[in-house]
């Protein structure tokens, strides 16, 4: 680990900070285009319906009104939002606008118009005659034998299983055996900026599409399959994004404007409103998983299984192999149980889409984990630090199922850190206070995330780094910038490297005609692999540079020394050389640029680890439940940016709370959504916010830029489970439903 660093650890705010608390920076709604149409859409308001037909006549006549789209225009080429890459091997089963809806919500026309007001008032007057069809509309509901079968295949999408040792055999020899059952909602993201699409086409055929994009490239692949468009005649921008979580990894609604402005040589926007956002785009998906934990009577797990069903909802997109892939690739991560079994379903509903969203399936993996971690702890009258102290992986740990390195994991390190900052040993478990009205209770959690998907898909980025003439570098790649401070990291990373000052560092990203392929922002991949692509390319170019000055300054490469926009030597008595200078010296003498290109692919998949505290206050009168003090200590191999990481850790903490106390999508008896707005989809307020102390473990990570790995996506992971352990110790029986509303837990009380 280098400790001489200057740019390396330390804190600069996010590249556009001034530009967003101005109210400078331009969003995809920000965005005007001449002659521009706006578009409205038309959602289904049944759950399960055959559109029988769709008369737009009197819509039509509408003045103002330009193009209607629907079922029976649209292309039928079905698709998958998650669809990375040509070739992509992957179930299709959505379309622009299908003959069967599946979901209310779903999309069945789209309206554009000279104004949103009058694309609005169109879509009410357009007439749509439905054959309603049995919908089902939960996973319980789903899996029952006698449930409609809405897909063909008794509502199962994908099934697997995997295993290592023999769990069978290990639980009949085990000390005790736990099995509980934990169920997890659907989910909102939340992000501030709801979803926004434009696109217009040049007269040359060129195709342009601006939207807050996590993945542009996977998103012009689609495209151009839906459409028949070659892709080099399609170009993807993203402009500032206004948080994204992973729903924008999905398609989502991009193909509405696309096909407008293909039928109508005008460029078109479509702007969602929160409703819509939240009933008409892709969720987290719901969960019931049972787990069943065989321990010996020291506490050691000798046996584990986990078995997942997932609510893909009512499109394939993340259901299946990716979903459940992803969830079982972390499972194996975190303990050193030789007999362990995953089996994973995913299941059909009548709900909105089960997505991509931040920790992609870890919180619902860990919610149960955790969860029965607690109960074990509690009934062997064992503290669950001392339980997680013999379970927990150690630095030269092993994934129990394919027996490779899990490199250099550190959940102890963090988990020990944290006991000290949250003084774990000095505060009760459970205290009953003010004349027994409220119930105090301590609780925490240890869990992990990934780094990218090395050894399952294409995790690789490509980009191009430039030493411009005046000495400044110019990095262009594909990356997306959602708030989670990657590009300003990629940006440090490169400056360290040449010798120069972060803000002389200028990027290009988020335009898929600049930047080479990249998978994309998912997977907890930014810092870990678009980092090791920065570092590359600097690397590169440094090399670029030191060959030129060691031909100019007549010395030999490993005398030299890059810093403040120089070149210098360790030989006496010889002037540095300035990059501008440099760079005039090699245009003029070897006609040669200071360009630079890499493509990097990931070496390993290392997982994040992170150890939470949280202690919680719980009135026995109202069922409401205030956070005291929270604690988050991770395992980040190397603090690149504190700012950036305090900021996504606290960030995590927010968005992990609101899944402990309040949050989840809802639904009435007929599949409609409920909470369909912020007054009844509740977010935490910034005066419900515990007090919250955070810190981070450095030992370093093979393959991570300077030793560096993940957050974002693991920052929100341990949270929910160390508050409901916490609010499970304080009223003494274990929460197995989530969110802990004031009615649910108002309803154990009494039990």
């Amino acid at each position: 680990m280098k400790d001489n660093l200057n740019q390396i650890g330390k804190s600069f705010p996010i590249q556009d900070a001034a530009l967003k608390v101005t109210g400078a920076l331009r969003y995809t709604a920000d965005l005007k285009h001449p002659n521009e149409l706006q578009a409205k859409m038309l959602l289904s308001p049944h759950a399960h319906a055959r559109v029988i037909s769709l008369d737009t006549t009197e819509a039509e006549a509408l003045p103002g009104v330009v193009f209607i789209a629907h079922t029976f225009n649209a292309p039928e080429r079905a698709f998958n939002g998650q669809h990375k890459y040509v070739g992509h091997k992957i179930i299709e089963d959505e379309y622009l606008f299908p003959r069967i809806v599946r979901f209310v919500g779903d999309r069945v026309a789209s309206v554009a118009a000279e104004t949103a007001e009058i694309a609005a008032k169109a879509v009410k007057l357009i007439k749509v005659e439905y054959e309603v069809l049995p919908a089902v509309l939960s996973i319980d509901e789903a899996i029952k034998p006698d449930a409609p079968d809405i897909n063909g295949n008794q509502n199962l999408q994908f099934e697997m299983e995997s295993n290592t040792g023999d769990f069978d055999q290990a639980i009949n020899k085990c000390h005790k055996v736990y099995e509980a059952t934990y169920t997890f909602p659907a989910l909102h993201h939340a992000m501030m900026e709801n979803q926004a699409v434009s696109a217009s086409i040049e007269p040359d055929g060129l195709l342009t599409v601006w939207a807050p994009d996590q993945n542009s490239i996977a998103h012009k692949v689609i495209t151009s399959e839906i459409f028949n468009i070659p892709m080099h005649m399609i170009k993807c921008i993203t402009p500032a994004l206004g948080g994204g979580f992973g729903n924008r990894t999905d398609y989502n609604n991009i193909g509405v404007p696309i096909f407008l402005t293909l039928m109508t040589g005008r460029p078109v926007k479509l702007r969602y409103n929160r409703r819509e956002n939240i009933i008409g785009t892709n969720t987290r998906q719901g969960a019931k998983a049972t787990i069943k934990v065989g321990v010996d009577k020291d506490g050691h797990i000798v046996g584990q299984a986990l078995n997942m069903i997932t609510n893909t909802g009512a499109y394939a997109t993340c259901g299946g192999p990716i979903i459940l892939g992803a969830m079982s690739a972390k499972y194996y991560k975190m303990i050193k149980c030789p007999n362990m079994k995953f089996k994973g379903s995913s299941i059909y509903t009548n709900n909105p889409t089960g997505g991509a969203m931040r920790g992609y399936g870890s919180p619902q993996v860990f919610g149960t984990v955790c969860g029965i971690y607690n109960e074990i702890a509690k009934d062997l009258n064992m503290d669950i630090t001392d339980f997680y102290e013999k379970n927990l992986v150690d630095p030269d740990g092993i994934e129990q199922r394919k027996k490779t390195s899990l490199g250099n994991p550190r959940p102890k390190d963090a988990m020990h850190k944290g006991m000290e900052m949250f003084n774990w040993d000095k505060k009760p478990i459970r205290e009953v206070r003010e004349d027994g009205r409220y119930l105090y209770g301590k609780g925490m959690s240890v869990a992990c995330h990934g780094n990218g998907i090395f050894g399952v898909g294409r995790d690789m980025t490509a980009c191009t780094l430039r030493l411009n003439e005046d000495g400044t570098a110019l990095l262009s790649v594909c990356t997306h910038e959602m708030g989670s401070g990657c590009v300003i990291s990629l940006k440090q990373i490169v400056a360290e490297i040449l010798g120069l000052e972060v803000d002389e560092v200028r990027s290009i990203h988020g335009n898929t005609d600049v930047g080479g392929w990249s998978n994309g922002e998912s997977a907890s991949r930014g810092l870990f692999v678009e980092g090791g692509a920065a570092y590359k390319v600097a690397l590169q170019m440094k090399q670029r540079i030191a060959k030129y000055a060691a031909d100019y300054l007549r010395v030999k490469e490993d005398t030299l020394v890059f810093g403040n926009k120089e070149v210098s030597t360790t030989q006496l008595n010889c002037k540095p050389i300035k990059y501008i200078d440099l760079v005039s010296y090699v245009h003029e003498k070897y006609q040669e640029d200071f360009i630079e290109a890499c493509t990097y692919a990931s070496v390993a998949l290392p997982g994040s680890y992170g150890a939470h505290f949280a202690d919680v206050l719980v009135d026995t009168v109202t069922g409401k439940v205030k956070v005291l003090d929270y604690v988050a200590v991770h395992d980040v191999g190397k603090v690149i940016n504190p700012m950036i990481l305090e900021g996504q850790l606290e960030g995590g903490i927010h968005m992990g709370l609101g899944y402990a106390l309040s949050e989840e999508i809802t639904f009435d008896e007929k599949g409609k959504v409920t909470s369909d707005n912020f007054k009844k989809y509740h977010i935490l307020h910034a005066n419900e916010m515990p007090n919250i102390k955070t810190a981070f473990i450095e030992e370093g990570e093979y393959g991570g830029p300077y030793g560096a790995k993940s957050i974002g996506e693991a920052a929100t992971v341990p949270v929910a489970s160390a508050v409901l352990n916490a609010i499970s110790n304080a009223i003494g029986k274990q929460i197995h439903q989530s969110p802990a509303k004031p009615e649910r837990v108002l309803a154990l009380l009494k039990d």
